[in-house]
């Protein structure tokens, strides 16, 4: 319990408006409060931080079904088409205490959570030994994995965002493993 309440609090995913001991049932939450509870009547849904959460709860084979429910959620929320015009992407979302989620304007890290995400269905499977659920998302799945070369700039390097010249070390690190996951899944 304590280790996963760490890893939220480290990564200061959760906003809380107040406290009234309401447990909030949503996907992405029940990653948070696996084997802790969280009350707060909003929940700010980070899904770069809970993918790494969620990475971390691969190693618990009871969380298996928690996973999986927090797979095809995300894989429900992808962009189509964001912004900038990108397929695979994924917003920020609030979830209030009755589980109601509302999609944030703010935008999650393309790269950090794409290559996040792609590492978490390739512990997935690891630990499931069954890959029907992703068979069922190749498409959205690809449309992740392709990220990495749609903000990929004439030097091989990953920009942060499209039209963008900033690129950062670590987001080239993160694409370089989310690209080694997705080969892995293939």
């Amino acid at each position: 319990m304590k280790k996963h309440l760490f890893l939220i609090l480290s990564s200061l995913i959760i906003v809380i408006n107040c406290s009234n001991d309401i447990k909030i049932n949503h996907h992405a939450v029940n990653i948070l409060t696996y084997d802790s509870t969280i009350t707060a009547d909003n929940v700010k849904i980070i899904p770069e931080n809970i993918n790494n959460i969620a990475i971390n709860l691969t190693n618990d084979y009871k969380a298996k079904p928690v996973l999986k429910n927090y797979i095809i959620w995300y894989l429900n929320h992808i962009n189509l088409a964001d912004q900038y015009g990108l397929s695979g992407t994924i917003n920020n979302y609030s979830v209030d205490k009755n589980g109601d989620e509302k999609r944030l304007t703010d935008q999650a890290s393309i790269i950090d959570s794409a290559s996040s995400f792609l590492k978490l269905i390739e512990r997935y499977i690891e630990i499931s030994r069954n890959k029907k659920l992703i068979d069922n998302y190749k498409k959205k799945i690809k449309d992740i994995a392709y990220l990495f070369v749609e903000l990929q700039n004439n030097n091989d390097i990953v920009n942060s965002f499209p039209n963008s010249d900033t690129s950062l070390l670590s987001e080239n690190c993160n694409a370089v493993e989310g690209v080694e996951s997705y080969l892995n899944i293939c």
